[in-house]
């Protein structure tokens, strides 16, 4: 939720570069843009907003407040409907695993060593393809995945 006078000083570089990237991006998440236009947040800078995913915005000062409210918000519903959808299929394929937490874009798990790589490949093909997104975004998710012993390693 940057503008472009504050990214060209963050980035030291000019106004006009600042806003060539943010019309870059604008036009790689045409999604997020739709949305800005419907709202049409200039004219109507109080009203309460509702996205498609039911999220309710009211008071929202900026475009920039609006654009970041959907991007956070957009990755947040995709990771808590991949977690639903891994937490399924680890229980129908009956693995011994667990989870034990999820932060931002991540989640942490406790799998039995016989059901880690099986675990694995359920995670990547479900987090890669969450499909109540797919029809909005033409590519699919990036998904990496680390074993461990622990948090640590």
């Amino acid at each position: 939720g940057i503008g472009y006078k504050a990214l060209a000083e963050q980035l030291n570089i000019a106004e006009d570069d600042a806003y060539d990237y943010i019309d870059a991006w604008k036009e790689s998440y045409p999604i997020t843009n739709d949305v800005l236009i419907e709202n049409n947040l200039e004219s109507n800078r109080y009203n309460e907003y509702m996205l498609v995913s039911g999220r309710r915005i009211c008071c929202l000062e900026s475009q920039h407040m609006l654009t970041n409210y959907i991007v956070a918000g957009t990755a947040s519903d995709i990771m808590q409907k991949g977690i639903m959808l891994v937490l399924k299929e680890i229980e129908k394929n009956k693995l011994d695993a667990n989870l034990l937490c999820s932060v931002h874009d991540s989640i942490y798990m406790e799998i039995k060593e016989q059901d880690v790589e099986k675990a694995c490949n359920i995670i990547s093909k479900v987090l890669t393809n969450v499909p109540e997104f797919m029809d909005d975004i033409q590519h699919k998710f990036k998904v990496d995945i680390e074993i461990g012993n622990s948090f640590e390693h």
